[in-house]
């Protein structure tokens, strides 16, 4: 009531003041009254602004960033701030940097550049590297002058400071080209810009996405300012000693990303190594696999090792392990063991050399070269340098004399041939996938020139899940999820009372596959035997223990008629591929007598794999393998690890070609999201909507195929599914006629096909009923 007192009175004055102006007034008044204009918005404050800004012809740009990512249970973090002036913007550029970057609070990587003549000189701490580029191309490597966008924010609000304007805008529909590639899902953006008497101030940019396997969070803050410093146009004095390549931020991308492989809680780390010397004699083949698991203040880790020594003549195989868990060390040579208590001190130096000693350092280089590994990257290293020569060849000559020196105390001369490297980088998790070493010298002993070489790969899997499970044999316990899966469950019964349970499978999962409902399990239980594709478990283990099934499988793999894959590949095709093999950590000595399906298979999975969502030991087939075990259920193979692999390497040279371009064309994140989309299409049990997946993406997928390409993928579906289709429904009648109760799980698709498990088992006359859960 108060307040309209107030304006009635406000009124009245007014009312008053005007008649008492008319009574005092010769004549009227002929101005239009006056009318306050309205203020404009946020996003129309922001346009001018920026209008403004970006009229200046030199500025200073004072920029501080932390970005903080989350992959599976680890947690990185990288922080940057510096200084960058800019002068002769939009026209004839010269520009200064320096700065420092912090990888998980770790000692900072201080960096300078300059850019002036269409030329980069950038400088991390002792490593130069000069780029040729265009201004503009320059600047998309700078933090932008202005950090985003206000047109892609819906909403914007202003508020009033004592001597300027903020702006802050939320409601975000995408994400800025300079923060995330265009796969990377938003999650929420804010952004702030002050204007101050003088124009734009700062700005602030907030943002939390998904980008491949991390969560991601960036905050970006910088500082606007017209320049009154003069820089210098001239290229640094020692500039010819500066590195040529193609990006100049090799080391800083090198130094994150094995910064962020030293602090992950789990890592997989698998290595092939042959070193040669013809000093000694010998030539010595290891194969390695580390997994390590760091719980608190002691790490779990396993290390198996197979080391082959041949002198031409004879040769020798020694196998050793060393697993540590609950501080218990458990060391086995040729089938002996021993157990003891190891200073945890020790054990974790000796874990740290394992991980890296190998690994190519930015400060080796004396060449680069990026090459994209479909969304990952490949960096190819030259590293001739003198500490990368001598550090090399003294790995070598230790593994082959147990000594460092012991090949160069002999020599009277040593010439290096050959040192090169690389390493596979992931830009979604900023973590390694791979590393190499290719390492080739001679020794003068004797007058005689004996040639010393050593190849190394390395395939990194860090922020693994699967880490403490590989050491400790022990799946790390998993939380019932919210929503459990409910798949498609199907009874079929005769009319002479035989029965049956089909359960369409995925091979791959989460933690949905291991709470099924219900009435699956209870099916499962009261079940006579489980049918699958082919016994996982027991194909391993024969593997692992049979060695004429072992040269069974693998002659499969590889050519047989001293052809490589090399012959076998159009050039563009396999130059692609052993780039992404490189990158994934898969490639070896061996992979170019192994056949393009299997090329094929090792890119697929390890595109899944390095989604970090969904894998194949969660796979519904491997958990009903595990509970029949556990049981002691009668496991039957309805196909075999033979006949699988048999058709995969009798596909014709086109087709296994075809499909290994096919998925080198396709990126991880379109694979993924396909492969996401049916595992959720399968946990929600929707008949309907699966069958139309399945069949709608054959049409789709023919639609874009040339006539070559459509007959080769038919040459596939026959393979895959229909000659299958029809052998699976025959073994499915067996076991109905067998007088057992069969629980029969097989891949999805092999029941939903048009001459699928179930309208074929229909159209035979049995009942095939759709289960209900009740819950």
């Amino acid at each position: 009531m108060k307040k309209r007192i107030i304006a009635i009175v406000l009124i009245l004055v007014l009312f008053v003041s005007f008649a008492g102006c008319n009574n005092t007034s010769s004549k009227p008044s002929t101005e239009p009254p006056t009318t306050v204009p309205p203020k404009p918005t946020a996003h129309e404050e922001f346009d001018l602004a920026v209008k403004a800004l970006e009229a200046m012809d030199a500025l200073t740009l004072n920029f501080s960033s932390e970005e903080q990512h989350e992959v599976w249970k680890d947690s990185f973090l990288a922080q940057n701030e510096g200084t960058l002036i800019l002068e002769g913007i939009g026209g004839e550029l010269i520009a200064q940097a320096e700065g420092s970057m912090r990888f998980n609070n770790e000692a900072a990587l201080k960096y300078t550049e300059l850019y002036t003549g269409g030329t980069s000189y950038v400088t991390f701490d002792d490593t130069k590297f000069r780029k040729e580029t265009t201004a503009e191309d320059y600047l998309k490597t700078q933090y932008p002058i202005v950090l985003f966008d206000a047109a892609h924010f819906e909403k914007g609000s202003r508020e009033e400071l004592a001597n300027g304007l903020r702006l802050r805008f939320t409601d975000a529909t995408e994400l800025e080209e300079w923060v995330a590639p265009d796969y990377a899902k938003l999650t929420e953006v804010t952004a702030e810009m002050v204007i101050g008497p003088n124009g734009v101030e700062s700005m602030t940019y907030t943002a939390s996405f998904r980008q491949g396997a991390s969560d991601m969070q960036i905050s970006v803050e910088t500082s606007v300012a017209k320049s009154t410093e003069a820089l210098t146009a001239e290229k640094p004095a020692d500039s010819d000693s500066f590195i040529e390549a193609p990006y100049t931020w090799v080391p800083q991308v090198m130094a994150r990303a094995i910064s962020n492989y030293n602090n992950s809680k789990a890592v997989t780390f698998t290595t092939s190594q042959i070193i040669s010397s013809q000093a000694a004699g010998v030539v010595e083949m290891f194969y390695s696999d580390l997994s390590v698991y760091k719980a608190g203040s002691t790490p779990y880790f396993s290390h198996n090792v197979d080391v082959t020594y041949t002198d031409g003549k004879e040769q020798e195989t020694v196998e050793y392990s060393e697993i540590l868990i609950d501080d218990k060390l458990t060391y086995t040579y040729n089938g002996e063991a021993e157990t003891y208590t190891p200073s945890i001190p020790s054990v974790k130096s000796a874990l740290e050399t394992m991980l890296t000693e190998y690994l190519p350092q930015a400060s080796y280089m004396t060449s680069a070269e990026v090459t994209p590994a479909g969304e990952g990257i490949l960096l190819e290293m030259g590293l001739e340098t003198e500490d990368a020569i001598k550090k090399y060849r003294q790995l070598a000559g230790k593994e082959i004399t147990g000594e460092l020196t012991t090949l160069d105390d002999l020599a009277s001369d040593y010439k290096n041939n050959k040192l090169t490297g690389y390493m596979g980088i992931d830009p979604d998790t900023w973590l390694p996938t791979s590393f190499g070493i290719d390492f080739e010298g001679v020794h003068t002993i004797e007058g005689y020139e004996c040639i010393l070489s050593q190849q190394y790969s390395g395939k990194i899997f860090a922020a693994d899940p699967d880490a403490y499970s590989k050491i400790t044999e022990e799946p790390m316990e998993e939380e019932e999820p919210e929503k459990p899966a409910t798949p498609l469950f199907y009874h079929v019964t005769g009319e002479d009372g035989s029965e049956m349970w089909l359960l369409g499978t995925i091979h791959i999962g989460d933690e949905r596959t291991a709470f099924l409902p219900q009435e699956i399990y209870d099916a499962f239980d009261a079940s006579d035997a489980l049918a699958v594709e082919f016994n996982l478990n027991a194909h391993d283990e024969d593997m692992e223990e049979d060695e004429e099934y072992q040269e069974n499988i693998t002659e499969y793999y590889f050519y047989t008629d001293q052809s490589t894959v090399e012959d076998h590949l159009d050039a563009e095709v396999y130059e692609a591929a052993v780039t992404m093999l490189k990158y994934t950590g898969d490639y070896n000595a061996n992979m170019p007598y192994i056949k393009p399906f299997v090329w094929e298979n090792m890119i697929s999975n390890a595109h899944y794999i390095e989604g970090r969502r969904l894998f194949s030991d969660k796979g519904v087939d491997q958990r009903l393998l595990d509970r029949a075990e556990e049981q002691g259920k009668e496991i039957l193979d309805v196909e075999s690890a033979e006949s699988q692999l048999g058709m995969f390497s009798g596909f014709s040279d086109e087709l296994q070609e075809y499909l290994l371009k096919s998925t080198l064309s396709s990126s991880r994140s379109e694979y993924n999201n396909a492969v996401y989309e049916l595992f959720e299409l399968w946990c929600s049990g929707d008949e309907e909507a699966l069958i139309a997946y399945l069949r709608d993406e054959d049409e789709e997928d023919s639609e874009e195929m040339t006539e070559e390409e459509k007959k080769l993928y038919e040459e596939y579906q026959t393979a895959m599914q229909t000659d299958r289709d029809i052998d699976m429904v025959a073994v499915a009648k067996d076991y109905l006629s067998s007088g057992k109760t069969v629980f029969y799980a097989v891949g999805l698709a092999h029941l939903l096909s048009e001459n699928g498990l179930v309208d074929s088992l229909r159209a035979a006359g049995y009942t095939v009923e759709l289960v209900q859960f009740t819950k």
